[in-house]
C-alpha cells in the first residue's frame, strides 16, 4: 500500500493530505478518538 500512496502523489501531490483527512473523517463517524485504538482493530475482528 505504501507503494501504492506513493505513486499517487506523484499524480496528485494532496494523495497523502486526502488519505489523512478520510481517516479523521472515518474517526469522527465511528467515535474513535484516538489512532491507536485503530491498531489490531482487523486482527481482532477476524
Amino acid at each position: 500500500m505504501p507503494t501504492a500512496i506513493g505513486t499517487a502523489n506523484f499524480i496528485d501531490s494532496s494523495t497523502a493530505l486526502r488519505i489523512i483527512e478520510g481517516i479523521k473523517e472515518y474517526m469522527q463517524r465511528k467515535g474513535i478518538e484516538n489512532f491507536e485504538d485503530l491498531t489490531g482493530w482487523l486482527e481482532n475482528s477476524v
